[in-house]
Parts: structure tokens; sequence; C-alpha cells
């Protein structure tokens, strides 16, 4: 079965193969992305955009495994099960992150997506302009250097995530601002140098997080819902097992200075 609904919405539901090939397809572009700050110094700013489309496709599964599990049964499912395994993957994942990667204080990203579930959970009992509001406060607190990777937009993304797959008419104003402004922690500091080249970055950043997701995602629709072949706990793995690889080729392969 394929799903029907794609023509109805600018964010289709996408389940089964599709779903695990948008979860291929983050990984991948993790990958990608870690490979130039981990190995090559953040030299390639092309691969670091192929990463800006990372992080939403993790929020786009999250927020579909809160579609699937409906609207009476969402909040709770978030609040009991799905927040409280993502809290303890990002325990567990923290140390890893911490010795493989220079990220500074910041904490690691299953940190924004465990809020992001508690937040998505509560906007299924919120009216949408309540939903709007967090989204707009979120993204006014991206001024503030970030406590977590993405920060308070990242927090409400699969929110907003959310409300777009429920067909909610104020998700066409809410996805695509979250969206565009993920990568935007601290944005009160690139004030102080403004270029024409921070400018010119800043604007592919919210491109490649805005519409290379959606066409994707919209692609996956097409795949049918049956031939799941990830483990459920794929992804949750695959985060900190990529991360220690790659700081052991940067080790012990190419001898990079720690």
């Amino acid at each position: 079965m394929y799903n029907k609904n794609i023509s109805k919405t600018f964010i289709p539901q996408v389940d089964g193969r599709g779903l695990d090939f948008i979860k291929a397809a983050a990984a991948a572009f993790m990958v990608i992305d870690h490979i130039n700050s981990m190995l090559l110094g953040s030299s390639r700013i092309d691969m670091f955009l192929i990463g800006r489309i990372t992080f939403p496709l993790f929020c786009f599964a999250l927020a579909m495994a809160l579609f699937k599990a409906g609207d009476e049964k969402g909040t709770n499912y978030a609040m009991r099960r799905y927040a409280p395994r993502l809290f303890i993957f990002a325990l567990l994942t923290e140390p890893i992150s911490r010795f493989s990667r220079d990220i500074g204080d910041v904490y690691n990203v299953m940190f924004t997506l465990a809020f992001g579930a508690v937040m998505a959970g509560l906007s299924l009992r919120m009216k949408d302009w309540q939903v709007l509001a967090l989204c707009l406060i979120a993204i006014a607190l991206m001024y503030f250097e970030p406590l977590f990777e993405f920060s308070a937009a990242g927090v409400m993304l699969p929110a907003a995530f959310l409300m777009a797959l429920r067909g909610r008419p104020l998700a066409l104003i809410c996805l695509p601002a979250v969206l565009a402004c993920i990568n935007f922690g601290d944005y009160g500091s690139y004030f102080e140098e403004v270029s024409a080249a921070k400018a010119g970055l800043m604007i592919a950043m919210a491109f490649f997080c805005v519409v290379p997701p959606i066409l994707l995602i919209r692609y996956a629709a097409t795949m049918p819902k049956t031939g799941r072949y990830l483990p459920k706990y794929f992804l949750h793995i695959f985060y900190p097992a990529h991360m220690l690889a790659l700081w052991a080729i940067g080790r012990y392969i190419l001898q990079l200075p720690t």
C-alpha cells in the first residue's frame, strides 16, 4: 500500500519502506557532515550544507511516530515512552559526543530530540495558535547561546512537523519558519560582524534545511508502507557508533592531533 495524500499536503505521511528511507538518508547526511567536522577540519562548505538536511529528517521521523500513535494516545506515548527513551540514549551518548567532537558546552542532539518529543506530545493538546506562538518564541530564543544542538527552534521542530502531518493550516507558517532557523543559535553574535559572505551562508543554510528535506519526504511518501528493513533503534545506536568510528579513524589511521 502506498501513501495517497501527497497532493493534499506539503508534508505527507510516510511509513514502512519510505520511513526507513528517511532514516537511512538522515544517517548518510550525518556521516557526511561529521566527516567534514571531525576529519577535515570543517573545511568543506558543501559537506557542511549537505549535513543541514539531517536534523529535519530526524524530527520528521519523530513526528511520524507520534502521529501514528494518534491524537488521543500521542501525548501519553511521547511523555511515558518516547521522550524518556530518548533522554536515556542522550545521557549514554553524551560522554562519546564530548570526547569525540569539539562542540564546546553544547549538549548532543538527542537531548534536543527528547525535549522535542515532549513539546510535540504536548502540542496535541494545544490549539494551533498556541503552537504557532511557541514556535515564534523558540525562534526568538535562538538569539541566545544554545544549551544543546539546534537549540529552542530544534525543540519545536517535531511539533511543527506534527502540525503539518495533521493538516493544520498554520503549519504553513510554523514549519518553514522553524526549519529555516534551526542553525541560527546565538544569532545575536552574527550582528557583530555583518558581511555578504555571512549573509549568503545563512541563506544557504536556511535553504538546505527547508527544501531538500521536504522534497525527500515527499519522495519517500511514494514508497510502499510495507517492507521495513531497518531495526527499530537504528538511529539511536548509529548516532554514537558512527562518532566513535570517525574518532578512531582520525586518531589511529589519519593520526590527527587530539
